[in-house]
């Protein structure tokens, strides 16, 4: 205003100045600290399903824990942390033309036997943690391959009788 002394508009101006700046240090906090806590704050949650087992595995430490999760819900694991999700329900393994194929081998006289089956397992909760350090995952295959292994040499002690 024309009758302001000039004294108190530099006072004002440098007031403006520091709100000014004071705002956009209160912007960049926001941007640089509070808005990357709250996304690393929401990444630590899992979920787990009613028919699903889980086990705690750190990505950042590449770590495995031995604690068997078995409650549904939404879990808080901590940052960089993930369910790895093993069924609950009963699984099965079939040999048929549509899964697998049918298993070929002979028997004790030596004639072709062809065979279509399956089979049922479930896993225990208390043995996940080693079956995951056993297998890596790839648990159904190993089962796989040995159940072929085992019918087949199985098969092979009978007569053609016997089927």
């Amino acid at each position: 205003s024309p009758h302001t002394p000039p004294r108190i508009v530099c006072v004002c101006a440098r007031l403006s100045r520091m709100v000014s700046t004071t705002a956009s240090l209160a912007l960049s906090c926001l941007a640089f600290v509070v808005a990357p806590a709250v996304i690393l704050f929401a990444l630590s949650f899992a979920t787990l399903h009613t028919v699903e087992y889980g086990l705690d595995f750190n990505a950042i430490t590449m770590t495995l824990d031995s604690k068997t999760w078995d409650q549904a819900g939404l879990k808080f694991l901590g940052f960089g942390h993930t369910f790895i999700k093993f069924p609950r329900v009963i699984q099965t393994i079939e040999f048929t033309p549509s899964r697998r194929g049918l298993l070929h081998t002979r028997t004790a006289d030596g004639l072709p036997l062809t065979l279509g089956l399956s089979f049922q397992f479930r896993y225990l909760p208390a043995r996940l943690y080693q079956l995951y350090l056993d297998y890596q995952g790839e648990e159904e295959l190993v089962y796989v391959n040995n159940a072929r292994a085992v019918i087949s040499n199985t098969a092979c002690n009978f007569s053609a009788y016997t089927f």
